[in-house]
């Protein structure tokens, strides 16, 4: 009697079945980890990149300056901040010092201005109120070229009026023009731009109640 041949069976073992499943979730997990670290790495370059603008940002802000000088160099001026202030001033002594219709001052605080003079004395003109002795501010003209660079009010003391056509250099936004004051004394040959600023006859409101006040701790004083 021929014996019978076995038939080969196809069907893979239990064994390797769970072999292949447990495989493929392994990788099937590796790839969901790999996803997920590329995600996160993104995201770490992206924050990295926001922090290193804002560095940058603050860095060049810490480092931002205006400078100037007078017309023969004499002197000059760096400030670490800018200007607050831009105003226009028509009265008579701007006028007569400068050998224009009006000059404009800006205004910077004071501990950020650093002053360099060389070379000559700077000349300093007491400014007085009308006919009174009581002195409301110090010009500070360059004792070589003439230059009135510099106007402290004694009102003012955080803060120095510098001509502006002495800067040379900013990185600082240029500052609008605030106001326009002692338009009474605007010259006939002169006419008024149309900028839509302020206009005062005399001294804006902000400073003559400053003036009122120092001039009456003055008297208090004396």
């Amino acid at each position: 009697m021929t014996p019978r041949t076995p038939k080969p069976n196809g069907r893979p073992k239990k064994g390797k079945v769970y072999r292949n499943a447990h495989y493929q979730y392994l990788n099937e997990k590796i790839a969901s980890l790999e996803a997920t670290i590329l995600e996160k790495d993104k995201t770490i370059a992206a924050q990295a990149e926001e922090i290193n603008t804002i560095i940058g940002s603050s860095k060049q802000m810490a480092t931002k300056t205006l400078s100037g000088s007078c017309a023969c160099g004499s002197i000059s001026y760096t400030s670490t901040a800018g200007p607050e202030h831009l105003d226009y001033c028509h009265c008579l002594t701007c006028q007569r010092m400068s050998g224009s219709p009006f000059m404009a001052w800006m205004g910077i605080p004071r501990d950020a201005l650093h002053w360099d003079f060389q070379d000559s004395e700077p000349l300093v003109y007491r400014a007085t109120i009308g006919d009174s002795d009581d002195c409301v501010a110090e010009r500070t003209c360059c004792g070589k070229c003439g230059c009135n660079a510099i106007l402290q009010y004694h009102v003012y003391p955080e803060k120095t009026h510098v001509a502006a056509s002495t800067m040379s250099r900013s990185d600082f936004d240029a500052p609008k023009v605030g106001c326009h004051i002692w338009c009474r004394h605007v010259p006939s040959w002169h006419q008024l731009p149309d900028d839509g600023v302020e206009r005062y006859e005399a001294f804006d409101p902000v400073f003559k109640a400053h003036l009122e006040e120092y001039l009456s701790n003055k008297a208090g004083e004396g």
